[in-house]
């Protein structure tokens, strides 16, 4: 078991340490080290991502945390009229519909992001690439949140939504087009 989590930690670190000219003459300790754990491949795996994909990664966790806030508020904003299943009724005019809204929308915006940045980082895309387009995603799903629930203004909502999801397509497009590269 050890053995194959140390072989699998090496080959989804391989396409980081093929970017990095500095880890030349690196010895991967298969056996483990001391205590047959194999964190000298596990340190140099998280190491490989951090280092150059910093950004992203803590993009990552930013977009935990404001979905987190988009739940609290959206739960926490009473809402005019409700339909016999329980859903806000449709009304923009209602700040309790928006910011359920905005919540919807975010859970559905969280899967393909997340999803998209991992791939482009395992795939070894460009982290300059990547590190701009998942923080350019978090100010944009910030923005596209804040428009939402605090005005009714539908044109900047759908600019800030469009920005966020052109993010998500150069994530995709970029971990695809690394991934078929290497």
């Amino acid at each position: 078991m050890r053995a194959a989590v140390a072989v699998a930690g090496t080959v989804l670190a391989a396409p980081a340490f093929a970017q990095d000219t500095t880890t030349e003459g690196l010895v991967i300790d298969l056996a483990g080290g001391e205590g047959g754990a194999p964190e000298g491949v596990l340190a140099m795996f998280l190491a490989a991502i951090m280092e150059p994909y910093a950004h992203a990664v803590a993009s990552l966790a930013l977009w935990a945390i404001l979905m987190l806030v988009v739940t609290i508020v959206a739960v926490a904003t009473p809402v005019r009229d409700r339909t016999p299943s329980g859903h806000p009724v449709r009304d923009y005019a209602d700040k309790g519909y928006r910011a359920a809204r905005a919540h919807r929308n975010a859970v559905e915006a969280a899967g393909p992001f997340v999803a998209a940045t991992v791939a482009a980082i395992l795939a070894g895309a460009s982290p300059v690439w990547v590190n701009w387009l998942a923080s350019l995603f978090v100010v944009a799903r910030a923005a596209t949140f804040a428009v939402h629930v605090w005005t009714e203004n539908q044109m900047a909502r759908s600019a800030t939504w469009a920005a966020g999801t052109l993010c998500v397509v150069g994530l995709a497009l970029s971990g695809l087009f690394a991934a078929l590269a290497g």
